[in-house]
């Protein structure tokens, strides 16, 4: 048995004992439900509040004071999201005690002062607690680029229920998750932003030693909106829709989305965006424009859900250094999403379970003339000139608990990433190195508070 079967059932061992443990502090908290508690604490759940792995629109105030002419709310929230990461990349294999990027451990303070007749202020301001997060470890670090507190937003925002609503800040943007929207109550581990699991780790080509290019060279998850400082509106819900747009340094966007229910028998949420993007902090010319959307169907009475999501953008035409093959700059990038399963508060007595499988896939137009790029990838030295374009897929399957008793979820996923690129040289198509494909198995909790 060679030291890569080892590691292989080393992970696979993890895993399994993640696994039980899950099982074990769900049975736990089912004992604990049976006896009710002697009396309600602050902290109970309203057992009709949403499930747990649904996060709530207005979570409850930690603080209020009444005014003569106004009431005043104090919320701090936050999260603890840790998780166990066995990874395999087709030559070395490891599991690391890892932060879960995909939901990761945060706290905020939002506060609000109602005037009545709809008139509210607003700020609020968030930080994420960064521990060897998961999309920042690789193959020769278990603990990411550094510990550290990075702003998550602050913002401040006026609004009338009539009117709608305006923020200022550092907040997120109008198309901001358009491309990111589903209704299998499993974002605590999975949705399209797949790259949070692995963006660090370095693609290792077949049979090889390894190279200096990461997965999040070729995988961006989601394209649509951004999280800066901006200037933003809002308006209020009309028949189930809503708008906003905002606007930035170099940057704007503007947003449609829609949520509702259909003939008492479906939820289905969506949106539509359009972004334009021309920062740039080099010589380097920037103009990205691009547009994403989404569809999410779930059936009320059984929990059965789809979801599909998209998104493309385009660069600039004009760069400093464009393919030596074609004389082209970077083309477009574009991605699609599927994500579907089944969610039930039936099944156990302790919360809502969700069951789901996804399946992206990006296509992004490089032509790209890098020589380390080259010779990583190229599998005659000196053939290539340029990368055309890649194709990265990502498939996976998961399932999340809800512990309602500890206000708690329970995870558990995997997800298998693959790769191909184009290379071309003056003689036309250049021969590329098969690339090994890279798994990934995610299991933790997040508790949040």
């Amino acid at each position: 048995m060679g030291t890569r079967d080892l590691r292989s059932i080393g992970i696979l061992a993890v895993a399994g004992g993640a696994a039980c443990a899950l099982i074990a502090m769900a049975d736990r908290a089912e004992a604990q439900q049976r006896t009710p508690p002697l009396a309600e604490t602050p902290q109970s759940r309203d057992p009709a509040a949403a499930p747990l792995n649904e996060p709530t629109e207005e979570p409850q105030p930690t603080f209020v004071h009444e005014g003569d002419s106004y009431t005043a709310m104090l919320t701090i929230s936050g999260a603890l999201s840790r998780g166990v990461l066995g990874w395999d990349d087709g030559k070395a294999s490891d599991a690391y005690f890892v932060d879960n990027a995909q939901d990761g451990t945060s706290i905020s303070v939002e506060g609000e002062i109602d005037f009545g007749e709809g008139w509210a202020l607003g700020a609020a301001a968030g930080a994420d607690l960064i521990y060897a997060p998961s999309d920042e470890v690789d193959q020769f670090d278990r603990s990411g680029f550094d510990n550290r507190i990075d702003l998550s937003f602050l913002y401040a925002s006026l609004g009338q229920e009539r009117l709608g609503t305006i923020v200022a800040g550092y907040a997120d943007t109008a198309s901001d998750g358009i491309d990111n929207i589903n209704l299998a109550e499993s974002d605590v581990i999975a949705d399209a932003d797949v790259i949070s699991w692995n963006a660090n780790f370095l693609i290792r080509p077949a049979g090889g030693t390894g190279s200096d290019l990461r997965w999040g060279d070729f995988i961006d998850g989601t394209l649509a909106g951004d999280t800066r400082i901006i200037a933003g509106y809002t308006t209020p819900e009309v028949g189930g829709f809503e708008a906003g747009a905002a606007v930035g340094e170099s940057y704007r966007d503007v947003a449609l989305r829609y949520q509702g229910e259909w003939a008492d028998a479906f939820e289905v949420e969506g949106g539509i965006g359009y972004w334009s993007d021309t920062w740039s902090d080099s010589s380097e010319p920037v103009d990205d424009a691009g547009w994403g959307g989404s569809i999410a169907v779930r059936h009320i009475g059984t929990g059965l859900n789809i979801a599909v999501n998209y998104a493309n953008v385009g660069h600039a035409h004009d760069c400093e250094e464009p393919g030596a093959v074609t004389g082209r700059c970077r083309g477009e990038d574009s991605f699609y999403y599927v994500k579907g399963g089944i969610v039930r508060d039936d099944v156990v007595a302790w919360g809502p379970s969700a069951v789901y499988g996804e399946f992206y896939r990006e296509t992004k137009r490089f032509n790209e003339s890098d020589p380390g790029v080259l010779r990583a990838l190229e599998s005659v030295p000196g053939s290539a000139g340029e990368l055309r374009d890649s194709v990265a897929s990502v498939w996976g399957v998961g399932v999340v608990q809800g512990i309602e008793a500890w206000n708690t979820e329970l995870f558990l996923g995997y997800r298998h990433y693959g790769l191909d690129v184009s290379l071309i040289g003056k003689a036309g198509t250049a021969p590329a190195k098969a690339l090994d494909g890279f798994n990934v198995i995610m299991a933790g909790a997040k508790i949040s508070f």
